[in-house]
């Protein structure tokens, strides 16, 4: 059997992230913890917009990432 994903499906690769441009994500590393939109991804890095400022997130230092469900 394959489950689901759910409503908050997990990013785990690169690829995952390049998909996500546009959608909101919550974002945890070991330090800090991001809600905001994907601005950008490549091979290296994701950037998140968030409370009008961008950061850059290396891949290994995502602890978790889900998309954030925007259904009403």
């Amino acid at each position: 059997e394959v489950s689901s994903p759910g409503t908050k499906p997990p990013l785990r690769k690169p690829e995952h992230f390049e998909r996500a441009v546009g959608r909101r994500v919550a974002l945890r590393t070991r330090e800090r913890k991001l809600n905001g939109e994907v601005v950008s991804a490549d091979v290296r890095a994701v950037k998140v917009g968030a409370n009008g400022a961008e950061t850059e997130v290396p891949y290994e230092e995502i602890v978790r990432a889900n998309l954030i469900d925007e259904r009403v």
